[in-house]
């Protein structure tokens, strides 16, 4: 049991490094607003017509928790805390689509993704405006 809790402790932080929640002063209030935020973000998408958000357009706003320590947001940092409760899915290898779990759409995996768009899409995927990178 202690190390399953060691490893929930434990996000990555880059590629290559991993961080402590407590180093990031990490806590409820800040997870809730993380979630909210990203959820904002993937509601306003989906107004105008995507399907996923994107988590370089959740670093990109001015909606994020500050950190500890002198910490910064990154990439990974972002992708690891929104799916921290089960209530995000990241999709892809880049990992940078995300849908809220569950969604209207009943998207679950980059398949379902791509089910989706080409079931709602007169383009072809190489010219579509859902380009995940």
């Amino acid at each position: 049991m202690r190390c399953a809790l060691i490893v929930q402790t434990l996000i990555r932080y880059t590629g290559d490094c991993v961080v402590a929640l407590a180093t990031l002063g990490w806590d409820e209030t800040k997870q809730a607003k993380l979630e909210l935020s990203a959820y904002r973000l993937y509601e306003a998408q989906r107004k105008s017509g995507q399907y996923f958000a994107r988590i370089r357009s959740l670093l990109e706003s001015e909606l994020l928790p500050e950190l500890s320590n002198g910490l910064f947001w990154t990439f990974s940092m972002t992708g690891e805390l929104i799916r921290l409760n089960g209530k995000f899915k990241l999709l892809g290898n880049a990992k940078n689509a995300y849908v809220p779990i569950p969604n209207d759409d009943g998207i679950l995996s980059l398949e379902d993704l791509i089910f989706i768009l080409l079931k709602n899409s007169n383009r072809s995927v190489g010219s579509s405006p859902y380009a995940l990178g």
